[in-house]
């Protein structure tokens, strides 16, 4: 009997982890308060987009010693959040640089590409209304991701 109830722990858990993606878009504010809290300087750009009134916030996060920056985009709905992520990961795919390494992850509310080579490690996630955008040179490819996993995309 324990042996029984030990699996349906372990399948419920896999069904967890695996099945059930249910994040959900942070707020302009709440980047900003993580970004600021793990010691990365946060920048209020919108002004350099106020050509584009699609695009509601834009928020740049820079470590320590400003040798990368992420970069956080918030659209006034999803389309244009699709359109953004579509277009920088047409950008990252156009390299000339030899690719090491490619992820894409495509559902409903939400869209990832990574792609690494020799020079950069390139990252244009997609949530709801909301993108992230980073590219990086490789050494900070772990940072980055742990940034974006603590998030929540």
């Amino acid at each position: 009997m324990n042996r029984i109830k030990i699996l349906l722990i372990i399948i419920f858990g896999l069904f967890l982890l695996t099945g059930c993606d249910n994040n959900t878009a942070i707020a302009a504010e709440d980047f900003v308060d993580y970004m600021e809290q793990n010691e990365y300087q946060t920048t209020n750009v919108k002004s350099q987009f106020s050509n584009y009134p699609q695009i509601k916030n834009v928020f740049i996060a820079q470590n320590n010693d400003m040798t990368y920056q992420i970069e956080y985009y918030e659209f006034t709905n999803d389309d244009y959040a699709k359109r953004f992520f579509s277009a920088n990961r047409n950008i990252f795919k156009e390299t000339k640089e030899k690719i090491k390494a490619r992820t894409q992850d495509d559902k409903d509310n939400y869209q990832k590409y990574t792609q690494t080579t020799d020079k950069a490690y390139s990252l244009i996630v997609r949530l709801d209304n909301t993108a992230i955008y980073a590219n990086v040179k490789p050494e900070y490819e772990e940072e980055v991701d742990n940034i974006i996993f603590y998030l929540g995309y």
